[in-house]
């Protein structure tokens, strides 16, 4: 799904939408008094927990949305340097990220200045908003510290801060930070559960990434699905990095753990699929060469004025990305899923303003292909119904078989409205065998000829089709 906006905008668009929500009363209050109580409650349990020394060490405060969000910025473009190599790319994502996400943050350890900043502000609206009363109590509080002590132990034991900063790319950036906080959740929950915080703990757990779609109006179902997307992105580093640890925690003990931290994995596959990180020798061999196919996308685009992004897609952001669609339907489509491969291009100077993606899906069967395939088809005709209004809304739209000897294509066209602005976006999904290829192209003109010819030359390179 390709949509030309930000995701800055949407955040602030649906933080507008719940303002009104936002309330005071409780009788608990995160002050400087009860922080310090409450830190003084969870600091021994973790040096017991973690084994490492944290009294004199790491520091408790109270911050606000604002500090955080400086800190985030700051920590967040060193990463995006060492991926990018680029500061003024780096700079610009970091202050997209750090807008986003510096109102949903309960607290944050900062890791240069080894303390845990903790937010009133935004545990208190976050609390009514979610409807999550838990939060917002003496034990909602030292969950959350739990949680945040374990990032300063893992800091001070594995240097993750530095870890962080020194990624080669977004997929290892992605994996490693699921290590993090995975871990962090999962040694929180034990700690939690030992000290009676266990419902606090699992209401804190259940917030990571949770929204209230019923506040949402419904004609804004681009803006709903888009969220679902983002939010699903966010909160995978918690929910399947704790599953990842578990399982390594299962299999090996802390010395597999540990691991994880000297050694990361790799990419989001594996933290999907543990086994694979505890013995490489069963990760599934590529009959395709997807990145070669993949490399045909990008070299049409310069590269001193685009972007580019490679990168796996799991099962879980492509449930997010379909759930237009009935659960059933859309377990059905990924029943047979084995492996995906995209790449992501956007100008460098305006990188919201156009978007272009291909993506290569492989399946265990030709039927499992198959059947993605239809469904693929079966979510442009939904959205083209449920986007029909809204501040993202499809206003027209045309389709057509590909016309690509030997594969099951379809080419659409659609005039899609952002905001005030009218956008093109031109999508191909088209399976041959056990693969699929889709191509979006949002923002930036190219015929049905041309991404038929497209189509034809990823197929080819990624080794799906023979070439002529």
């Amino acid at each position: 799904m390709a949509m030309n906006i930000s995701r800055k905008e949407i955040l602030f668009g649906l933080i507008l939408l719940f303002a009104p929500l936002y309330a005071c009363g409780h009788s608990f209050e995160i002050t400087e008094e009860t922080l310090a109580v409450a830190a003084a409650d969870v600091l021994p349990l973790m040096e017991k927990e973690t084994g490492v020394t944290l009294a004199g060490i790491v520091s408790v405060r109270l911050s606000t949305a604002d500090e955080i969000g400086e800190v985030l910025r700051d920590e967040l473009r060193r990463q995006f340097v060492s991926i990018l190599g680029d500061e003024s790319r780096a700079e610009s994502e970091a202050d997209s990220m750090a807008a986003m996400f510096s109102s949903t943050l309960y607290a944050k350890y900062a890791f240069e200045e080894k303390s845990i900043l903790v937010c009133p502000e935004n545990i208190e609206k976050l609390s009514d908003l979610l409807e999550e009363p838990l939060l917002r109590t003496s034990e909602g509080l030292r969950s959350v510290l739990v949680h945040e002590y374990v990032h300063a132990a893992d800091d001070l034991r594995y240097d993750i801060g530095n870890q962080a900063e020194s990624a080669a790319s977004f997929e290892a950036s992605q994996a490693f930070n699921a290590v993090v906080e995975g871990h962090a959740q999962f040694v929180a929950r034990n700690v939690c559960d030992a000290a009676g915080w266990a419902a606090a703990f699992q209401a804190f757990t259940r917030s990571i990434g949770a929204f209230r779609e019923d506040l949402v109006d419904e004609n804004e179902q681009a803006l709903l699905l888009m969220w679902r997307v983002l939010v699903q992105n966010v909160s995978s580093a918690y929910y399947d990095g704790e599953e990842f640890i578990k399982a390594l925690n299962e299999a090996g003990g802390a010395s597999a753990v540990e691991r994880a931290f000297i050694e990361p994995p790799a990419d989001l596959e594996e933290i999907q699929h543990p086994e694979w990180f505890l013995d490489p020798s069963r990760r599934p061999v590529a009959t395709y060469d997807f990145d070669s196919g993949l490399d045909v996308m990008a070299s049409r685009f310069d590269a001193e004025v685009w972007q580019d992004q490679k990168g796996k897609l799991t099962r879980p952001q492509i449930e997010a990305a379909l759930s237009l669609l009935p659960g059933d339907e859309v377990g059905e489509a990924l029943a047979d899923l084995e492996t995906t491969r995209y790449v992501m291009l956007q100008p460098k100077d305006d990188p919201e303003s156009k978007l272009v993606l291909s993506a290569l899906y492989e399946f265990g069967s030709e039927q499992g292909a198959a059947t993605f395939k239809r469904t693929i088809d079966r979510l442009h005709l939904v959205k083209d119904e449920k986007m029909s209004e809204g501040l993202i809304r499809i206003t027209s739209q045309h389709y057509e078989p590909l016309g690509l000897a030997g594969v099951d294509g379809t080419f659409s066209m659609k005039e899609v409205g952002m905001l005030v602005n009218m956008v093109s976006v031109v999508n191909v999904i088209a399976q041959h065998r056990n693969v699929c290829l889709e191509i979006t192209f949002s923002g930036e003109a190219i015929s049905h000829a041309d991404v038929r010819d497209l189509a034809k030359e990823i197929l080819i390179a990624a080794g799906v089709i023979a070439g002529q």
